[in-house]
C-alpha cells in the first residue's frame, strides 16, 4: 500500500509549473511534537519535487490577544503576514484543541488566509468526538476568513498517516496552483 502512495506522490510532482510554497504552521508546544510532525510532513513535501515549504511557529510569533481599535499593528503581526502571505496553501499541525495562537494568527491576518487551501494535521491522542469538536471550530473559524480546508484532517498517530498525507499533499498543492496572487496585510483583528 505504501508503494501505492509514494507512486502517486511522485506522478503528482512531475507535472510542469512552478513549484507552490507550502507553511506548515505550528503552534510551538512544549513537548516539541509538532515540530516533529511538521519535520516528517515537510519531507514528505519536498518528496513531490513540487513545492517549498516554510515552517513557521505561531509559539515563537508571539502574537498578541485582540487590542483596543485605536493601537497599531503590532511588530509580532508585521512580522508574520509577508510570510503568510507568501504561501499558496497551508498545512495545519494541531495538537487536540484549536490553539489560541491560531485563533490569533487567522484574526490577524484574515486576509492572508483567503481563498487559499488549509490541511488539517493532529497529532496525539484525540478522541473522536472532542476531534470532532475542535475539527469544526478550526474550520469554522478558517471559513470565517475565507479559507478553503481540504478533506478530513488526518490524524498523525494513525498507521496509514503516510498515505493519507500524501493524498492530502496532493489536493492541498494542486489547490494551491490555482490561488491568485493577492497581497495581504495584518488588519483589525476579527471580533
Amino acid at each position: 500500500m505504501e508503494d501505492r502512495w509514494s507512486a502517486l506522490a511522485q506522478s503528482a510532482a512531475r507535472r510542469e509549473g512552478p513549484k507552490v510554497r507550502i507553511a506548515i504552521i505550528i503552534t510551538g508546544a512544549a513537548d516539541h511534537a509538532d515540530r516533529a510532525v511538521a519535520e516528517w510532513l515537510a519531507g514528505r513535501v519536498h518528496a513531490r519535487g513540487d513545492a517549498e515549504v516554510d515552517l513557521l511557529d505561531l509559539g515563537a510569533a508571539c502574537l498578541p490577544d485582540r487590542p483596543a481599535a485605536h493601537l497599531p499593528t503590532p511588530p509580532a503581526v508585521r512580522d508574520l503576514t509577508p510570510w503568510l502571505g507568501a504561501a499558496n496553501g497551508f498545512l495545519l499541525v494541531l495538537p487536540g484543541t484549536p490553539p489560541d495562537q491560531v485563533r490569533r494568527a487567522v484574526s490577524w491576518c484574515g486576509d492572508c488566509w483567503r481563498a487559499k487551501p488549509v490541511g488539517l494535521i493532529w497529532y496525539g491522542v484525540v478522541p473522536d468526538a472532542e476531534g470532532e469538536v475542535c475539527a469544526l471550530e478550526v474550520r469554522s473559524l478558517l471559513d470565517s476568513v475565507g479559507a478553503v480546508t481540504i478533506g478530513e484532517a488526518v490524524r498523525f498517530a494513525d498507521s496509514d498517516r503516510s498515505g493519507q498525507a500524501d493524498l492530502m499533499l496532493a489536493e492541498l498543492v494542486s489547490r494551491a496552483r490555482e490561488v491568485p496572487d493577492t497581497p495581504c496585510t495584518a488588519e483589525t483583528p476579527l471580533e
